[in-house]
């Protein structure tokens, strides 16, 4: 009887055994060779039913080896190979330019969510046209020649009764760059404060100063301009004022430059 010498993969399997001739007493060894040839070759599909046609099995090494027209074996993902909108539970209704997905965990889907980008602005100052007369000791200036700052941010206040100072409406970062008058002397005293040091500031040493500089000492023969400068979170509702040790300072030469952003 015409028998196979194993039964390990289909390419074993001779389909002229056994003969019409043969006798039974080697059926049994048929029967357990083909069942192990398919538990060997199909060792993975458990007790699932392959629902797959003929074409679709044939047609999986193309599948493989091709994708949007490239050849493989092996296929990349690359641009315009994908639609966001494919994606089942990804909803993309009103998403915008600088939106981020960000997932739902009511709906289960990722959903488009604006992201939040600090507003910002700047100002510029010049000229020292004197003190407040409220705030005695804050400067304001003569021209604000620059200010864009959001209103949602920041509002800058320059008058002759509070002064200059910058108030904020939310937490945010201030940078206040101020270059003196070139006429300071050894009395004189410039400081960067913050809230209530705005009319109590006696020299470089007053509570709430960020910043301080004094002018040249007495016996010096010529004028020299300094400059001061800062970067402070500012709570919102708080201020960030200008001050001066001296309240007769009315020069044209000094010039303050002002950078806010909001803090996330």
């Amino acid at each position: 009887m015409g028998l196979e010498t194993q039964f390990l993969y289909i390419d074993d399997l001779n389909v002229d055994n056994p003969a019409n001739t043969d006798g039974l007493n080697q059926a049994d060894n048929h029967l357990r060779g083909i069942k192990n040839v398919l538990t060997n070759q199909f060792p993975n599909l458990g007790d699932a039913i392959i629902t797959a046609t003929a074409a679709e099995i044939s047609d999986v090494a193309n599948k493989l080896t091709s994708f949007n027209g490239r050849t493989g074996p092996a296929i990349l993902p690359a641009a315009g190979d994908y639609d966001i909108n494919d994606l089942g539970d990804v909803d993309t209704t009103g998403l915008t330019n600088g939106d981020a997905l960000v997932y739902n965990s009511t709906s289960g889907n990722f959903e488009p969510q604006a992201v939040a980008v600090p507003s910002y602005g700047q100002a510029l100052l010049t000229g020292t046209a004197g003190t407040g007369s409220t705030a005695s000791r804050a400067y304001y200036f003569s021209s604000v020649d620059e200010n864009n700052i959001p209103a949602a941010t920041a509002t800058l206040n320059n008058d002759s009764v509070n002064g200059f100072y910058i108030e904020a409406v939310v937490d945010c970062f201030v940078n206040i760059s101020f270059t003196t008058p070139n006429d300071e002397d050894s009395t004189d005293y410039y400081a960067i404060a913050l809230d209530g040091s705005k009319t109590t500031l006696a020299g470089s040493q007053a509570s709430g100063v960020i910043r301080a500089a004094s002018g040249p000492p007495s016996n010096a023969s010529f004028d020299v301009a300094s400059s001061i400068s800062c970067a402070v979170l500012v709570s919102a509702g708080s201020q960030v004022w200008v001050n001066v040790g001296s309240q007769s300072q009315t020069s044209t030469d000094a010039i303050c430059n002002v950078l806010v952003q909001a803090a996330l």
